[in-house]
């Protein structure tokens, strides 16, 4: 090879490290971006959490006010309050208003079933199946079911007490749709000593727990759009709120998409040091 020619090599080859390393040196830039808009998504996500949080903390405080006139109700009426640069809708429902799912009657069970929208042979078997699903033999009612028919499908039933609304879809003869309309209106937190409560309840719940049977049928969509709400004013003595149920629920926005939801079930114990328990969260 003449000299002109390995100097021609020596460049070619120069330029194509030059176009590798330029090559290598994008790939990195382009992983560093995705690190960082990575990382800047976690970190929108982590502030959304945080003002959830914050959310549960203010609603807790109101609901602790020594002062009546300022102490939250427990009417399932959204607040929407600024926090920083989010946006908190906050919800306080009270958990004796609602159906007692493991606390019903025959009557009583079916009048919800009748609410959700069953009627006829649909009813029956979701009311025996229902009730089959709390009891804890293995002998299916007239329409009901037991462990013999669950085990085709796969699931054990209950035998006990429900430990979720969202339980009920597994029951025969209820299903998703059914659970879903059931579940602002019904509860399986209502505590061990506690009456149900008209004055926070739903239209829906204060017939069912009435045992009237002209309870109006509730659709899916009047269940998201209320909630299950109602209410009668707030409450007049704050110890009426010890060892109450209650559901916080907060939402937590920025923008039009970003999101952030919690909902805890707490019970205030008047205790100062310990002020309230956590029953469950979702």
């Amino acid at each position: 090879m003449t000299r002109h020619g390995e100097q021609g090599y020596a460049l070619l080859a120069a330029v194509a490290s030059i176009a590798v390393f330029a090559s290598l040196s994008l790939m990195m830039l382009n992983a560093s971006r995705g690190s960082i808009a990575m990382a800047g998504a976690e970190l929108d996500r982590a502030r959304l959490s945080a003002a959830a949080d914050a959310g549960v903390a203010i609603a807790l405080q109101g609901l602790l006010q020594s002062d009546r006139a300022r102490r939250w109700p427990i009417d399932g009426q959204p607040r929407q309050l600024a926090f920083d640069a989010y946006t908190l809708t906050i919800t306080v429902f009270d958990e004796r208003g609602k159906i007692p799912l493991n606390r019903l009657d025959r009557r009583q069970a079916e009048a919800m079933f009748r609410a959700a929208g069953l009627g006829g042979g649909d009813l029956d078997i979701a009311v025996d199946s229902f009730l089959d699903w709390r009891d804890q033999d293995d002998d299916p009612k007239l329409n009901g079911a037991e462990a013999d028919y669950y085990d085709r499908l796969a699931i054990r039933p209950r035998n006990g007490s429900l430990q979720s609304v969202g339980e009920l879809a597994l029951v025969r003869g209820v299903g998703q749709a059914v659970a879903t309309r059931l579940i602002p209106f019904a509860t399986v937190d209502f505590g061990s000593k506690s009456d149900f409560d008209p004055r926070f309840a739903s239209p829906i719940a204060r017939r069912v727990m009435a045992d009237q049977n002209d309870v109006a049928t509730v659709s899916s969509e009047q269940a998201r759009e209320n909630g299950g709400v109602i209410n009668s004013g707030p409450v007049s003595d704050r110890n009426s709120l010890i060892d109450r149920p209650l559901t916080i629920r907060v939402d937590a926005r920025i923008g039009a998409h970003a999101h952030a939801r919690r909902q805890l079930i707490v019970s205030l114990t008047g205790i100062a040091d310990r002020p309230y328990l956590v029953l469950g969260r979702d």
